[in-house]
């Protein structure tokens, strides 16, 4: 896999996809050259990505399974970018950094709706963790917030977001490396589900 960091410019673009995270998808799918490659599984072009302020400035975090090629961006989309390859080998008892934004979710009938009471997403996110091969052990800093996204013919859709971070504690090291490369939960298109770790 690669792990991506996009610093990003004052374009036109910029300013769209900053207010619509499902424009950012579609700008970022540009730096995949692989993208119809006959040799590239079907598949492995997908991508997680997270928008976020570092330093002042609007940063976004890519993992994705194929060498991204980001000077296929629009020009001046990306201030800087770096890159390079990663590969998740976390070990059982590890204690790491995390960060994370999801948007938690479950099934109400046919319907799929926002889990918004910061217990019950708490209680989701519990039961993620345990599901992906690792235990929170510490959670300091947690945002919960609306955000609006727009999908032509759709129109405008509204996804409820929580960012998190914390410790965590590696339990199944199988398990919690496939976590890292799927993503948790819904809306992955959407900027959600990426679990940055760090030692």
């Amino acid at each position: 896999m690669y792990l991506s960091r996009i610093v990003c410019g004052n374009t036109k673009q910029n300013s769209i996809d900053n207010n619509n995270c499902y424009d950012m998808h579609r700008t970022l799918y540009r730096g995949f050259a692989g993208i119809g490659d006959p040799d590239v599984v079907k598949g492995l072009e997908r991508f997680l990505f997270r928008s976020e302020n570092f330093n002042n400035e609007n940063t976004i975090i890519i993992q994705s399974h194929v060498k991204p090629r980001w000077e296929d961006l629009p020009i001046n989309y990306a201030k800087s970018y770096k890159y390079g390859e990663y590969f998740p080998n976390y070990k059982a008892g590890e204690i790491l950094k995390f960060k994370l934004k999801v948007s938690p979710t479950k099934r109400v009938g046919k319907k799929i709706v926002p889990i918004t009471k910061q217990n019950d997403y708490i209680i989701w996110l519990e039961e993620k963790a345990k599901n992906g091969g690792f235990e929170l052990r510490d959670i300091y800093n947690m945002l919960s917030m609306n955000v609006s996204c727009y999908k032509k013919i759709v129109g405008k859709i509204d996804k409820f977001s929580v960012s998190v971070d914390g410790l965590l504690c590696v339990q199944d090291f199988d398990k919690f490396n496939q976590t890292i490369c799927t993503g948790i939960g819904r809306n992955r298109a959407f900027g959600f589900g990426l679990l940055s770790v760090l030692r």
